[in-house]
Formats: C-alpha cells, sequence, structure tokens
C-alpha cells in the first residue's frame, strides 16, 4: 500500500519526465518493464482488492503516458510487436476478470 501511496504522490514527476526527451527515452525501457509488472499484480488484485486494482490501474495509466510521448518523440513511433501484444494479452485478461467480478 505505500507503494501505492508513493506512486499517487509522484504523479506530478512523471508528468515532468514527460516534458524532457532526454528522460523519458532513458527511462523507457524502465517503465515499460514497470507497466508491465503492474498490470500482471492487477489479476491478482482483482479478486482480492479492488480498491487497490483501481490504483494500480491508475498508476499505470500516469506511466502509459511516458510511454505514449516516447512514442510521439520518436521517429519511428512503433512500439515491438511482442511486447504490444503482451500488453494487450493482460489487458484482455483484465477485462475478462473484472467482467467475472461484476456478476
Amino acid at each position: 500500500m505505500k507503494a501505492i501511496q508513493w506512486f499517487v504522490y509522484q504523479e506530478k514527476c512523471i508528468y515532468n519526465l514527460i516534458k524532457n526527451i532526454y528522460n523519458v527515452k532513458k527511462s523507457y525501457d524502465l517503465i515499460l518493464e514497470g507497466i508491465t509488472y503492474l498490470l500482471k499484480s492487477c489479476l491478482f488484485y482483482i479478486r482480492t482488492d479492488f480498491f487497490k486494482c483501481f490504483y494500480i490501474l491508475q498508476i499505470t495509466t500516469s506511466l502509459s503516458k511516458v510511454i505514449f510521448s516516447f512514442h510521439l518523440m520518436n521517429e519511428q513511433r512503433y512500439m515491438k510487436f511482442v511486447t504490444k501484444h503482451e500488453l494487450i494479452d493482460i489487458c484482455d485478461e483484465i477485462k475478462q476478470q473484472i467482467d467475472i467480478e461484476k456478476e
């Protein structure tokens, strides 16, 4: 829970990171790895603590803005195919679990 609170309080720093292309490039791989880890942890928290799951998704959204800004600044503007599909698969699984928990 402390890690979640830390991320919530650091959201302004995350937005400042987006403004500097050097910092975005430097942090890209680490942030992408973190997003993947957070999304996978959401699969657990959907079943146990929906409140934590909500905050993890909120943190993931903030971090995703860094990734999005990198692709806007980068001439290629494409995410690796494997990485993209891994994230899509995890998000699809999260959506399925949320639908199951709604019932």
